[in-house]
């Protein structure tokens, strides 16, 4: 808790993040994320600043850096399929896309209409 660290100002902050990271993987994350992420903070290299670089050669060894790691990859995996993520790397002039949208959904909307009307 950041109120045991209140003699330590350069590590209030520090343990401030690190209780806050722990209460949103508590509310929006899984129990296995929530007890590595526990893990990470006993192991101490939550709450070490002496020697960043310390934590970075660690990330092989430490659950958490290869849970995020997997994560990140993920989310990028998925950005990088995304539509818009196409366009800009593809397109020469990504606004071309918007007269591409703009015909695509006028004909969809003119097409339910059609098909509404014969319901009728």
């Amino acid at each position: 808790h950041p109120d045991k660290f209140s003699s330590k100002n350069d590590q209030i902050d520090l343990a401030t993040e690190v209780t806050s990271k722990l209460i949103t993987i508590y509310k929006t994350g899984t129990l296995e994320e929530l007890q590595i992420y526990y893990n990470h903070i006993l192991s101490g290299n939550a709450l070490q600043l002496e020697n960043p670089l310390k934590i970075v050669d660690a990330i092989s060894e430490d659950l958490y850096f290869e849970n995020q790691l997997e994560k990140l990859k993920e989310q990028l995996l998925y950005l990088k399929n995304k539509q818009t993520y196409i366009v800009l790397i593809s397109y020469e002039n990504p606004f071309v896309f918007l007269d591409e949208l703009k015909a695509y959904y006028a004909d969809r909307i003119f097409k339910l209409k059609k098909r509404t009307r014969k319901a009728r």
